[in-house]
């Protein structure tokens, strides 16, 4: 820096005393035109000389070249070439200025390269940084995009993964309290059932036992006072069942002695009464006869046992006429013809609530197989969805990790283009002046070589340098 500033204020000193003004101001003082330190005065003949104070002197090529490089230093605004015109002035061998020339054009050549390397670089910078920046916005809007969509379908109130699920927990808790209402509602209806049904079995056995009893008691009475005759089987018998034997006695005796028992269903001429007797296909040949027990009528609460029992009219009352047995048997048989109804639609009522509790049941057992199946669906169904949910989730994570990851990287890239901005900007907007005033330094340091080399200084040195290279040789 130290440098560049003492470039300038040479520059512009040089610049300064080589105005018009300076050579019209010092043409007329003697300290300026006279010995060493004297100016020449600017203007100058087409023969190459110069009025000096009344007095002629020829230009030197050194003053020559001098005043050259200050008016190009001038034009081009070069430090460069303003040195060397200093140094020339301040009389420096000739020699050293020629090297000092040739120095600035090889630093002017590596600026030329430094140039086009930094411009290439800014280029190629740029062109990358723009294309990644590029890239990530594209990055930054597709995971944008991303995210939006992957939080649409998460939490949308209507289609998002976390609604769908909620109802689908509601949907699986109200089938859960169905099946425990419909568990609770049946047991209920069975609780009820099996007590109903343990009233109506009691009610059926107490109804039998009863209709036993009457059906017993008024089957001995229709054997024991319900008419009847004797049919005589000649030379026939039954074997066994014999209740007790009446020896001698007539078979007007025997018939009224099996008449008066009411287990007696016969009786042969040998005097036994029998208490059974065997199928007919049986009997066997006997000396005797066999004499069965017939009833004119069946027992009205024997027939009752082969028809099914119809509701019971009112008993009737009913005098002396027909007889004490006509009066029982037909109360008897409206009694148990009642017991067997009522015996009958109890069965009815108990195979109604039997039919009634299967088909509950059964209807139970669908609804539950039902709401056991929509149960495994809803779990399946939420499992789905918590599986769904938990990816999707993870997946916003990921996708909002990157989103951040790449603006961070978006931001840097643009922070990195802005601090190569001032440089890379000036660069490419300066690069072909640069250029061109390094040409025109070169061009006017190449000239000031050849005209150095061209002076008969350099010419005689050269030769005297080459006459003691000759020399060193020889020895």
């Amino acid at each position: 820096m130290i440098r560049t500033n003492e470039d300038t204020a040479i520059a512009q000193a040089i610049s300064i005393l080589n105005s018009d003004q300076s050579f019209d101001v010092f043409g007329g003082t003697e300290a300026a035109t006279t010995g060493e330190t004297g100016l020449v005065q600017r203007r100058s003949t087409p023969m190459g000389f110069i009025q000096l104070s009344r007095r002629v002197h020829r230009v030197s090529a050194r003053e020559l070249l001098q005043k050259r490089l200050a008016k190009a230093a001038q034009k081009e605004r070069s430090l460069r070439l303003a040195r060397i015109a200093a140094m020339l002035e301040a009389g420096n061998p000739l020699k050293k200025v020629e090297d000092e020339v040739n120095g600035m054009i090889e630093i002017i050549a590596k600026e030329e390269q430094a140039d086009l390397e930094q411009k290439d670089w800014c280029d190629s910078e740029r062109t990358s940084n723009d294309e990644q920046k590029g890239d990530k916005e594209t990055s930054i809007n597709t995971l944008n995009g991303k995210a939006t969509e992957l939080t649409d379908s998460i939490e949308n109130e209507e289609t998002g993964l976390k609604h769908m699920l909620a109802e689908e927990e509601a949907t699986l808790a109200q089938n859960q309290k169905d099946q425990a209402e419909e568990i609770e509602d049946r047991a209920a209806e069975n609780g009820a059932y099996q007590k109903n049904s343990a009233n109506l079995a009691k009610a059926e056995v107490i109804l039998e036992k009863a209709t036993k009893v009457l059906k017993k008691f008024y089957d001995w009475l229709h054997a024991k006072q319900g008419p009847h005759h004797y049919e005589e089987k000649t030379g026939k018998d039954s074997g066994g069942a014999n209740i007790k034997r009446i020896a001698g006695a007539s078979v007007t005796d025997l018939e009224e002695a099996c008449s008066a028992d009411p287990a007696c269903v016969g009786f042969n001429s040998g005097g036994w009464l029998k208490s059974a007797l065997e199928p007919e296909e049986k009997w066997y040949e006997s000396p005797g006869d066999l004499y069965v027990k017939v009833y004119d009528a069946e027992s009205p609460v024997l027939l009752q046992r082969k028809e099914d029992p119809a509701p019971p009219e009112t008993w009737e009352a009913e005098g002396d006429e027909g007889g004490a047995y006509k009066g029982q048997t037909e109360k008897g048989s409206s009694a148990v013809n009642m017991l067997e109804f009522i015996t009958q639609e109890t069965k009815a009522e108990h195979k109604a609530a039997h039919d009634s509790e299967a088909a509950a049941q059964a209807a139970f057992e669908d609804t539950m197989t039902d709401l056991k199946s929509q149960e495994g669906s809803s779990m399946d169904t939420i499992a789905d969805l918590k599986e769904q949910l938990a990816e999707k989730e993870k997946q916003l994570a990921e996708t909002n990790v990157d989103l951040a990851k790449t603006l961070k990287e978006h931001k840097a890239i643009e922070k990195y283009l802005l601090k190569i901005k001032p440089g890379c900007d000036f660069i490419t907007t300066n690069i072909e002046m640069r250029r061109e005033m390094r040409a025109g330094e070169t061009e006017a340091l190449h000239s000031a070589i050849n005209t150095l080399k061209e002076t008969p200084v350099y010419k005689k040195l050269e030769a005297e340098s080459e006459k003691g290279e000759a020399e060193e040789a020889k020895e």
